[in-house]
This record gives structure tokens, C-alpha cells and sequence, in this order.
């Protein structure tokens, strides 16, 4: 799967200092040509999601090389993450889908900004991230609830962790702790899982509660993130 983002290179104009990644040393003592003013040249840059590959990796690599001043890589990092969302959103169905294209959108416009430097604060990467793990969270919850009619055990194990994990992510992005009822939410959960993946020890009851708690933890983080 591969997006594209369209990102301006830095421009001079007059006697505005040029770019020293623009610029080549000269080594010897004639004076250089006049150089050309550069034009708005657009760089198309291709991200592709790599096999087994985890937003969560380029969101934490994005944040560090951010706060290192690294614009260009933060903005890969952001690529990367809104590649694998792509590559999520292409197998989601319904409100999952619509939730994972817009986190794309949002991310794609979000490195744009980071590598042009109009977007100054962690924050704002921070609160993207929120809402792409919100899209996770929703997405692998209804993956479990469409596993669990299916009788398909061990996947609806897998899914409802996933999206017990998405959404702590979610909070911690977004600054929120959890609170009892979440925290409890997402431990349930842990376990319910694991009881399916491993085949054993679990029963419709506790699986339908696990679900339906899980329902609502992901419910309020539309409102939360």
C-alpha cells in the first residue's frame, strides 16, 4: 500500500540566507555564479507499510526526532505511521474505515507541516497519535465482535487485546490516565484474551463482558481523543 504526500523544499528569496542543504562548498578562490533562485520544487515522497509493521514504532520515533529538531525525519516517522493506517483502513469496513482514512488524512497534512516547520508543538503530533490509536482501537474491536460470531476463538483473543492496547495508547497520547473503570476495562480484557488465544479456561459470559466493557472504553475515547 502507498501514499503520497506532496512537501515543499525551503525556498530563498533576495538576500534571505540559502538552506546549507542546499548549498555546495565551494574550493577554490573564484567567486561562484550567481545561483538560481529555487522554485516551490515538490518532493513526492512514497511510504510504503512494511510487513509486520506497527504505528506505534514510527509515532515514538516521529515524537524523539521532533523534539530533536529533526523535522525531516519526524516526518517520515508520521508517514510511516499514516502508511500502516492506510494499509488498516483497506481491510476495515464501516465506521472503522472512515475513522482510519481521516487519521491518515490527519497525519499526511501533519508531516507537511512538521517538515515546512508551520507545526511548532509536540502537542499537536501528540494529539494526532491520540486519534490514530482511537482508530486502531475501534477497528480491532470490531474485529472481535465480528470474530466472536464467527466462533473464530483465538482471533477474537487477538483483537480484543489489540484493541485493549490501542486504547491506553490512545489516553497516554492524549495526556488522560486511567481511570478505575478503564483500567479495570483493559485488564479484563488482557485476560479474557489471553484465555482465548491459549483455547482455555474461558466462558461465553466472561467473554460477552469483556466485549461489552471494551464497547464502551472505546465509545468514550471519541470523546476523550
Amino acid at each position: 500500500i502507498i501514499i503520497s504526500i506532496a512537501m515543499l523544499e525551503t525556498q530563498t528569496f533576495g538576500s534571505s540566507m540559502p538552506n546549507a542543504s542546499l548549498v555546495v562548498a565551494q574550493t577554490d578562490d573564484t567567486q561562484a555564479p550567481p545561483q538560481p533562485t529555487p522554485g516551490p520544487a515538490v518532493l513526492n515522497r512514497k511510504i510504503a507499510a512494511a510487513p509486520g509493521d506497527k504505528s506505534e514504532e514510527h509515532f515514538d520515533q516521529a515524537r524523539a526526532s521532533f523534539l530533536k529538531k529533526d523535522t525531516h525525519a519526524a516526518a517520515i516517522g508520521i508517514l510511516k505511521g499514516a502508511a500502516f493506517l492506510k494499509l488498516q483502513a483497506s481491510r476495515a469496513t464501516g465506521e472503522a474505515r472512515k475513522a482510519l482514512t481521516a487519521s491518515e488524512h490527519e497525519l499526511e497534512r501533519l508531516a507537511g507541516g512538521v517538515e515546512r516547520g508551520t507545526v511548532t508543538s509536540v502537542q499537536d503530533l501528540r494529539r494526532a497519535f491520540a486519534r490514530a490509536d482511537r482508530a486502531l482501537a475501534e477497528e480491532h474491536f470490531q474485529n472481535a465482535v465480528e470474530s466472536w460470531s464467527k466462533k473464530e476463538v483465538n482471533k477474537t483473543g487477538q483483537e480484543l487485546k489489540s484493541a485493549a492496547d490501542d486504547v491506553e495508547l490512545a489516553l497516554s497520547w492524549a495526556g488522560h490516565k486511567l481511570n478505575t473503570t478503564t483500567e479495570a476495562a483493559v485488564k479484563d480484557a488482557h485476560a479474557v484474551a489471553a484465555k482465548l488465544t491459549e483455547g482455555a479456561g474461558w466462558t461465553r459470559q466472561e467473554v460477552g463482558k469483556g466485549l461489552d466493557a471494551m464497547s464502551k472504553e472505546v465509545g468514550k475515547l471519541r470523546e476523550q481523543a
